[in-house]
C-alpha cells in the first residue's frame, strides 16, 4: 500500500505523492465515517480479518435497520500490519486526506495502539481535535494508568490481560499444583500476568511458590536455555520436579518454547494464555509437539469469548452463519460440520461490542445536535461523544431500556424518544465501562487442544468460563 520515501523528514511529502486512494467503494452521501484499523497484515493477521468481519457485521445491522438517524455508518478499512510505525502510518494515510473519521476503532495490538495514543497525545490528527479510541483487543495492563493519563479518550471492550495470570492461579490450584515455573518473553504484557499469577497463587500459603524466568528475544538458543535453567532452579530449590510450566509466549517464541516443553518436560502439565490460541500457529508445530499437547493435560485462558449471556448467544449465531471460517469448533472439528457448536473466534465480540457501544453514542450525538459530528464545522465536540459512550454502556436509572446485537432498530426508537439506554453486549454479561473506558465486567474461558485444534474446554474436557466484576 505504501511506497518508500527516501528521507523519514519528507514522509509525510512522500505518502502524499505515492500512496494509492483508500480501499473499497467511496463513502455514500452523508455517511457518518469510523476508521476501522486491524492487523490484516503481519504477525497478528491470525486475528485481524475476523475483527475486521466482526465490525463490519456490526455496521450492516446498523445500516440496515435505519443507520444512525437516517445517515449511513460507513467503516473506512485499515490495515495496521501488525507493526507500530506501519499502523501510525496506515491511520495518517486517511486523516491527512481529510477523509473526516469522527473515531478510530483498533488496534489489537498493544504496541499499535501505545504508539497510537503517544501520536494522538503529542499531536492531534484531525483538525486539532482530539477523537476517541475504541480498541476490541488492546488488553495490556499499562493501558489502565499511563497511557489514560496521557489521552484520555481511550476505551476498550476487553478486560487487561493481566488478570489471565488471577484466572490461571485459580486454575493451578484447584488442580492441586504448589510448585511452577513461568517461562516467557519480557514485553509489554508477560510481567504484569506473571505478577498477577504470582501474587494469587502464593497467597495460598506456605509451600506455594512459581519461578520467574525470561528471555529477552526469540532465538532459540536462549529460549531452550531458559526453559531447561527455570527447570534446573526449581530442582535445586525445592527437590521436585515442577507441578506445571506457565508458559507466557507468542509466535515464534512459543514454538520453539512448545518444542523444547514436548521434547524435554512433556510430562510437566502446560498452563498457556490466549497468545498461542491459534490452529494457524498449531498447524506450524511438529507432529511431535502436537501429539504431546494432545496427550498431556493442557488448560489455556481467553479473554474476550462471548459472554454467555443473551447479546453472548446471539452474536455468536449470526456472526458465525455469517462468517463461519471465523469461528472454531467446540468439539471434535468433524461434529461441527452442521454448522452448529461454533464459537466466534478470539476478541470477535469484543470488535462487534466496540463498533456497535459506538454507534449507540454517536446515534445520540446527533439526536441533541444534528451536525455534533461535522468535525470541519462548529458542531464538533468530541465530549459529547464520550460522554454518550459511557452513558449507553453504564445502566443509569430502572428506565434504561437494554440493547442486544439485533435491536439496532428498536435503539434507535429509544433514541428519538430520549429514553436512557444501556447496551448490554456480546463480549460479557453486561458491556460497562468504567470512568478510564475500561470493562467491569469480564468473562474468560478456557481452552484446549484436540485432533490438532483449538477447543474450548479444559483438561477435565469440560466447558468452563469465568467471570469476574472489578
Amino acid at each position: 500500500m505504501f511506497c518508500r520515501a527516501p528521507l523519514a523528514l519528507a514522509l509525510l511529502l512522500a505518502l502524499a505523492a505515492c500512496e494509492t486512494a483508500p480501499p473499497g467503494p467511496p463513502p455514500p452521501a452523508g455517511a457518518i465515517k469510523v476508521l476501522a484499523a486491524n492487523p490484516l497484515t503481519g504477525s497478528l493477521s491470525f486475528m485481524g480479518p475476523a475483527l475486521e468481519h466482526a465490525m463490519q457485521l456490526a455496521a450492516a445491522e446498523i445500516n440496515d435497520q435505519g443507520g444512525l438517524l437516517g445517515r449511513p455508518l460507513y467503516l473506512l478499512k485499515a490495515d495496521s500490519h501488525s507493526e507500530a510505525e506501519a499502523g501510525l502510518r496506515e491511520v495518517r494515510f486517511y486523516y491527512e486526506r481529510n477523509l473526516d473519521a469522527v473515531g478510530i476503532l483498533g488496534d489489537a495490538s498493544d504496541n499499535v495502539s501505545k504508539r497510537l495514543l503517544s501520536e494522538l497525545a503529542r499531536n492531534n490528527l484531525v483538525y486539532g481535535q482530539r477523537i476517541p479510541v475504541i480498541s476490541p483487543a488492546a488488553s495490556s495492563r499499562e493501558f489502565v494508568g499511563l497511557l489514560d493519563a496521557q489521552y484520555n479518550l481511550f476505551y476498550r471492550t476487553v478486560c487487561s490481560s493481566h488478570l489471565e495470570g488471577r484466572i490461571l492461579a485459580d486454575k493451578a490450584l484447584s488442580l492441586g499444583f504448589r510448585v511452577g515455573a513461568a517461562v516467557g518473553l519480557r514485553d509489554i504484557n508477560t510481567p504484569a500476568i506473571f505478577r498477577e499469577f504470582q501474587q494469587r497463587f502464593q497467597a495460598a500459603g506456605v509451600g506455594y511458590s512459581v519461578s520467574e524466568n525470561y528471555y529477552e528475544t526469540n532465538a532459540v538458543t536462549e529460549v531452550s536455555a531458559t526453559i531447561e535453567r527455570a527447570f534446573a532452579e526449581l530442582r535445586q530449590l525445592s527437590g521436585r520436579e515442577p507441578d506445571f510450566l506457565l508458559l507466557l509466549a507468542s509466535g515464534s517464541d512459543g514454538k520453539v518454547a512448545l518444542t523444547e516443553w514436548a521434547r524435554k518436560h512433556a510430562e510437566t502439565p502446560l498452563l498457556l494464555t490466549d497468545a498461542l490460541m491459534s490452529n494457524y500457529f498449531l498447524a506450524s508445530l511438529d507432529p511431535t509437539t502436537i501429539g504431546q499437547l494432545e496427550a498431556r493435560p493442557v488448560n489455556g485462558v481467553f479473554p474476550g469469548g462471548s459472554g454467555g449471556g443473551r447479546g453472548g448467544l446471539v452474536f455468536a449465531e449470526r456472526f458465525c452463519r455469517a462468517y463461519p471460517r471465523d469461528c472454531r469448533c467446540d468439539r471434535p472439528a468433524d461434529n461441527c460440520r452442521d454448522g452448529t457448536g461454533l464459537e466466534p473466534g478470539i476478541f470477535t465480540a469484543n470488535a462487534f461490542d466496540a463498533t456497535y457501544a459506538f454507534a449507540l453514542a454517536l446515534a445520540q450525538v446527533l439526536r441533541t445536535r444534528p451536525d455534533g459530528l461535522d468535525k470541519q464545522g462548529s458542531g464538533w465536540n468530541v465530549d459529547r461523544v464520550t460522554e454518550a459512550l459511557l452513558d449507553v454502556t453504564n445502566k443509569n436509572g430502572a428506565n434504561d431500556l437494554t440493547i442486544l446485537p439485533g435491536e439496532w432498530a428498536k435503539a434507535l426508537e429509544a433514541v428519538e424518544a430520549q429514553r436512557g439506554l444501556n447496551y448490554e453486549g456480546a463480549s460479557s454479561l453486561a458491556l460497562e465501562l468504567d470512568l478510564n473506558g475500561d470493562p467491569i465486567n469480564c468473562s474468560f474461558s478456557f481452552w484446549s487442544v484436540e485432533n490438532a485444534q483449538v477447543v474450548f474446554k479444559n483438561s477435565d474436557g469440560q466447558k468452563e468460563s469465568v467471570a469476574i466484576s472489578l
